[in-house]
């Protein structure tokens, strides 16, 4: 080749090299330089979390050694972003649609007395505590506190009248609700413990879950009616949802449900005690009648003398059926936090 004409050639590879700058030397034909890679790493994984709640991955570093004529090189692994919460693990994560009231019972350390329990929900509703010997705050010795009875039949408890709040407003008049406690029980009064009540002095429950035989859950509701009555020993800390959707058609049976750890449980066959003289499936569309002066009692009722020995770790109410999904999510985060997120 020509001086000339290799000067020429030169210039002109000079030139071109100005004018695309953003033409890289890996992309030239032929060029045995290897390629960059900025792929990153994918995101880390969640469990189920709340609406809104994302996964954020941080990409990789560029990896830029070469191989091979023409080829690009291998990217390099990005790092794994932070994962999203989750509400197998958090109590942050349990459902809020139709919520009325939430007591985490976290309140006290083993050993002390606060003089009432704190509703997590919006507009809070406290509940006065009634002390006896029997009733205490404690832990299960796995981090999880609640209130404790050593004793049947004795009068301490949780409660507030519910006249003109929103328990009242939300639920007098539904079609539908959701009870849903944490707890265990040891031993029960045979005229029917009170797990979670609405009700006055003597009646059995407007809103209620109750046991009257060991091994024994009940739904009452508007008073002196026992919608079903379920297979439900609970000798260590379980889930419990009460369910009351009156909106079902069929099966009847199925406007009262109960569920433990997130599963259905099975109906009781005999159903035994006042449960039997008083069974009554609400009909089609019925509707929760709180009537006035009513109480929201946590182990108790309002009167006293049905507590259950055990403990209590955890209660809400909804103004709606949770649906399996809500439940089975629910109960996942309930078994391993019953108290509130942070404690």
């Amino acid at each position: 080749m020509r001086p000339m004409t290799v000067r020429l050639l030169i210039v002109s590879l000079l030139l071109l090299a100005a004018c695309a700058p953003e033409l890289r030397l890996g992309e030239l034909p032929g060029s045995g330089a290897g390629g960059s890679s900025s792929a990153g790493g994918g995101g880390g994984g969640a469990g189920p979390r709340t609406a809104g709640a994302s996964d954020s991955g941080a990409g990789g570093g560029t990896s830029v050694s070469g191989a091979g004529s023409g080829g690009g090189g291998e990217g390099g692994a990005g790092a794994g972003g932070a994962g999203g919460s989750d509400c197998t693990r958090d109590a942050s994560c349990l459902t809020d649609d139709g919520l009325v009231a939430r007591y985490f019972l976290d309140e006290a350390k083993a050993g002390s007395a606060p003089t009432q329990v704190e509703d997590a929900a919006e507009a809070p509703m406290p509940l006065a505590l009634t002390y006896g010997p029997e009733m205490s705050f404690a832990d299960d010795g796995a981090a999880h506190s609640g209130l404790s009875w050593t004793a049947v039949a004795a009068d301490s408890r949780a409660s507030a009248a519910i006249d003109g709040t929103k328990i009242h407003a939300a639920l007098h008049g539904s079609t539908t609700g959701t009870i849903e406690a944490v707890l265990h029980i040891a031993e029960v009064v045979l005229d029917g413990s009170r797990i979670v009540h609405i009700g006055s002095g003597t009646e059995s429950g407007r809103f209620t879950l109750r046991s009257e035989q060991p091994g024994q859950i009940e739904l009452w509701w508007n008073g002196t009616n026992c919608g079903g009555a379920w297979d439900a020993a609970l000798p260590e800390r379980a889930v419990v949802h009460g369910v009351l959707d009156t909106t079902v058609q069929e099966p009847a049976a199925d406007r009262v449900r109960l569920y433990v750890n997130g599963a259905l449980a099975p109906r009781s066959d005999p159903i035994v005690g006042y449960c039997a003289m008083h069974k009554r499936v609400p009909p089609l569309d019925a509707a929760l009648d709180l009537a006035e002066g009513r109480h929201l009692v946590l182990g108790n009722r309002e009167l006293g003398g049905r507590s259950y020995s055990g403990a209590m770790y955890y209660a809400a109410l909804y103004a709606k059926a949770l649906t399996a999904a809500e439940i089975e999510q629910n109960a996942a985060a309930l078994l391993v936090s019953d108290d509130s997120a942070g404690r």
